[in-house]
């Protein structure tokens, strides 16, 4: 996916990072629930920034 939005897209276009759900928050209207979707990426966004910053630390240490 990420190769189709580099050459279709502009640079601002472009999302920053992607992440997958098994399925979409709804309503009983079947309307996305776009705040619960935001919160779902926050927390994606949060467990993966967890993960980049333990494997710099790890990586600084072996440096060491």
């Amino acid at each position: 996916h990420a190769h189709c939005c580099k050459s279709e897209l502009a640079g601002y276009k472009r999302p920053r990072a992607y992440f997958s759900v098994d399925a979409l928050p709804r309503n009983a209207a079947n309307k996305v629930l776009r705040r619960e979707l935001m919160a779902l990426a926050a927390a994606a966004r949060d467990q993966s920034d967890e993960r980049y910053s333990t494997n710099l630390q790890e990586t600084s240490q072996g440096a060491e």
